[in-house]
């Protein structure tokens, strides 16, 4: 099996079709947003011969890693899975028994210097990554209006269907400011006390917020390098977005994400 994890709206099920039209012969795909899909998943409607059958957003079916691996257990040889999700399928808590050995896991980003569509050239990739993002929808219009209008709704998808969906987080209208908040501090050291004190907040709140906002592909956190493991462990981290232009910033921010994002590809 292959897992394939990113953000939402990154390219996945596109991504996913086009793997199936140009690479099999014989290929299914499953949306787990759908009714329909949803119901002939469960009850594996699926030809016993294809050659691959993709699982989309499967994550959200809280016993989907029992499910998946009995699944992958009885099948034979000749069917490859692929199941892809915006959230984190190698270590998302839902689930129950150990996948361990059945399956690769390959994460999807947007658009980097390195894979620039044909018809733009180098100077205005940069500045579309600079400006809308490497998300193939704005990266590719380049209209930095629509940009803003498609980064408002996304952001709203997020916070307001998957984590509310897949998450036990009672106030999203507050998790929306903490993510804001995070957005203003790319390049600056995040010191998880003064974030919470801002928000009144606890503590562990804050560390659980960033941790499910790390789940939902929509931030990474960097740790300072250090030979003293314990210094590492006490000193706070930088935290960077998978779409460059999510930085509320000056250049400067929004530059250094760039180079953390292409770092993360490599």
């Amino acid at each position: 099996m292959v897992f394939v994890g990113g953000p939402r709206q990154v390219g996945k099920t596109t991504m996913a079709r086009g793997i199936i039209r140009d690479s099999f012969s014989d290929g299914e795909y499953f949306n787990w947003d759908f009714d329909e899909d949803r119901n002939d998943l469960l009850a594996r409607k699926w030809k016993k011969n294809s050659d691959i059958v993709v699982f989309d957003e499967l994550h959200k079916y809280p016993h989907w890693k029992n499910w998946i691996k009995g699944l992958y257990d009885v099948s034979d040889n000749n069917t490859s899975f692929l199941v892809t999700g915006s959230a984190r399928l190698d270590v998302y808590r839902r689930g129950g028994d150990s996948l361990m050995g059945r399956y690769h896991y390959w994460r999807l980003h947007p658009f980097g210097l390195d894979e620039i569509p044909s018809g733009i050239s180098a100077n205005n990739a940069l500045h579309r990554l600079m400006t809308v993002g490497g998300f193939p929808e704005p990266f590719l219009d380049g209209d930095e209006r629509e940009a803003r209008r498609w980064r408002r709704e996304r952001f709203d998808r997020v916070i307001r269907e998957d984590i509310r969906d897949l998450e036990l987080v009672r106030n999203i209208t507050l998790i929306g400011i903490f993510l804001d908040q995070l957005r203003k501090r790319v390049g600056s050291l995040l010191v998880i006390s003064n974030l919470a004190a801002d928000l009144q907040i606890s503590h562990k709140t804050a560390n659980s917020w960033l941790d499910i906002l790390e789940k939902m592909y929509l931030i990474f956190t960097v740790k300072p390098y250090t030979k003293n493991l314990s210094r590492a462990i006490q000193k706070p981290p930088k935290a960077f977005f998978y779409d460059n232009a999510d930085v509320i910033g000056d250049e400067g921010a929004v530059f250094e994400n760039l180079v953390a994002s292409h770092i993360l590809k490599k």
